[in-house]
């Protein structure tokens, strides 16, 4: 089974691309263009709150 870190680092791709190969797509989801600076913002968000320590 895959460790942790590397879920996040596959999750990590696949919001990377996504907005390239399916971009109506990624932006009825997130509901903000996929190129957009909204979008990155939103997704470096999603990420650091996946990967905080939770206690």
């Amino acid at each position: 089974m895959a460790r942790p870190a590397m879920f996040v680092l596959l999750v990590a791709y696949a919001l990377t691309f996504a907005p390239i190969a399916l971009p109506r797509v990624v932006e009825g989801i997130v509901g903000a263009d996929p190129l957009s600076k909204e979008y990155r913002e939103w997704v470096a968000g999603q990420l650091a709150a996946m990967t905080r320590r939770r206690s």
